[in-house]
């Protein structure tokens, strides 16, 4: 009898040893009171793999409201006339919708102001506007400051729309015409995607003080270049932006000022063919940084920098292949 309780027992310890292998539990006994609670516990508190009835309302109930925002607002945006109540809801509204929401609506007031600034410049150029701008100083003062002090009238009422509708003035050799006015657009820079609000930022830059200007680099050599740089990060930086075309095109207006100059501006003296001074001093000093070898427009200035102190910076042939080359020109 006592043989048999221990071979009953030896039978039972084995059972047991083999399921505790097979189940991969640890050698201690588990402790079944605290596995039922953890069990009750896991089906009383959601989870983020468990559904919840409250939390997927909720949900819903957003991204209808965002998506009611939207279409309001596009609404708006092809409505002729209601460019500045577009402007309106979008401030009002912005934080209702997604960031990805955010950035197209932003994308898509700038599309509507691009389409929109034709018809509006052209109003500038009925009899008189150009004369009465002249007159109250439009060079210099700011669109508020004009609105302030002009009676009622025609002009008044082009003014107050062209600042409503995202605009600000901006003369060419004594010609007006609205430009959009981007810095209005960084109030959002932190509610959209990255790249626009760097797309954008750059933009501010260059409608507030263009790089170049009746025919003239208006910046200095240090800000053309920073710019450029700043472009072409863009480019490196975000190849699938919605704006990568507009941005390489801005780089484009930026390596031709900086490889060739422009009218006002030269970059090799009319007479003697060499190099300004400054142009001299600025590129040289940027080639030289640390950081040059990380950047083709950098790369390909210290070479050709490298080609023109070999002449005393006198202009060449060979500096013009090389300019060419850069700018993508195809050789006559």
């Amino acid at each position: 009898m006592h043989k048999k309780m221990m071979r009953i027992t030896l039978a039972l310890a084995t059972v047991l040893a083999l399921a505790a292998c097979n189940n991969k539990q640890p050698d201690t006994e588990p402790n079944t009171n605290a596995q039922n609670h953890e069990n009750a516990s896991e089906q009383n508190v959601p989870s983020n793999e468990q559904n919840n009835p409250s939390t997927d309302q909720d949900d819903q109930a957003v991204a209808d409201q965002a998506a009611k925002v939207s279409a309001e607002y596009n609404a708006l945006l092809q409505n002729d006339g209601k460019l500045s109540e577009a402007i309106s809801y979008l401030q009002e509204h912005i934080n209702e919708v997604s960031r990805e929401q955010a950035t197209q609506m932003l994308l898509s007031l700038e599309d509507a102001q691009i389409q929109a600034t034709p018809a509006l410049e052209e109003r500038y150029y009925a009899e008189g506007i150009l004369q009465e701008l002249a007159n109250n100083d439009a060079y210099t003062r700011s669109l508020e400051d004009i609105i302030s002090q002009l009676p009622d009238g025609k002009l008044k009422d082009l003014l107050s729309e062209t600042q409503d509708n995202g605009y600000f003035l901006y003369s060419v050799e004594g010609v007006f015409f609205p430009v959009i006015d981007y810095e209005t657009y960084t109030q959002y820079e932190d509610k959209i995607n990255e790249d626009i609000a760097a797309y954008i930022k750059l933009k501010a830059r260059d409608t507030k003080a263009p790089a170049l200007r009746d025919a003239a680099v208006a910046v200095s050599l240090e800000e053309l270049l920073n710019r450029a740089l700043d472009a072409e990060s863009f480019m490196t930086d975000y190849p699938s932006s919605p704006r990568y075309k507009e941005m390489k095109d801005l780089f484009q207006q930026y390596k031709g000022a900086i490889f060739f100059g422009s009218d006002n501006s030269q970059l090799f003296d009319y007479s003697t063919h060499i190099m300004n001074d400054e142009a001299q001093k600025t590129y040289n000093a940027y080639v030289s940084k640390t950081e040059a070898s990380q950047s083709q427009l950098l790369a390909d200035l210290k070479q050709y920098m490298d080609t023109a102190a070999k002449n005393d910076y006198k202009d060449s042939d060979t500096l013009k292949k090389m300019r060419e080359k850069f700018l993508g020109i195809e050789p006559e």
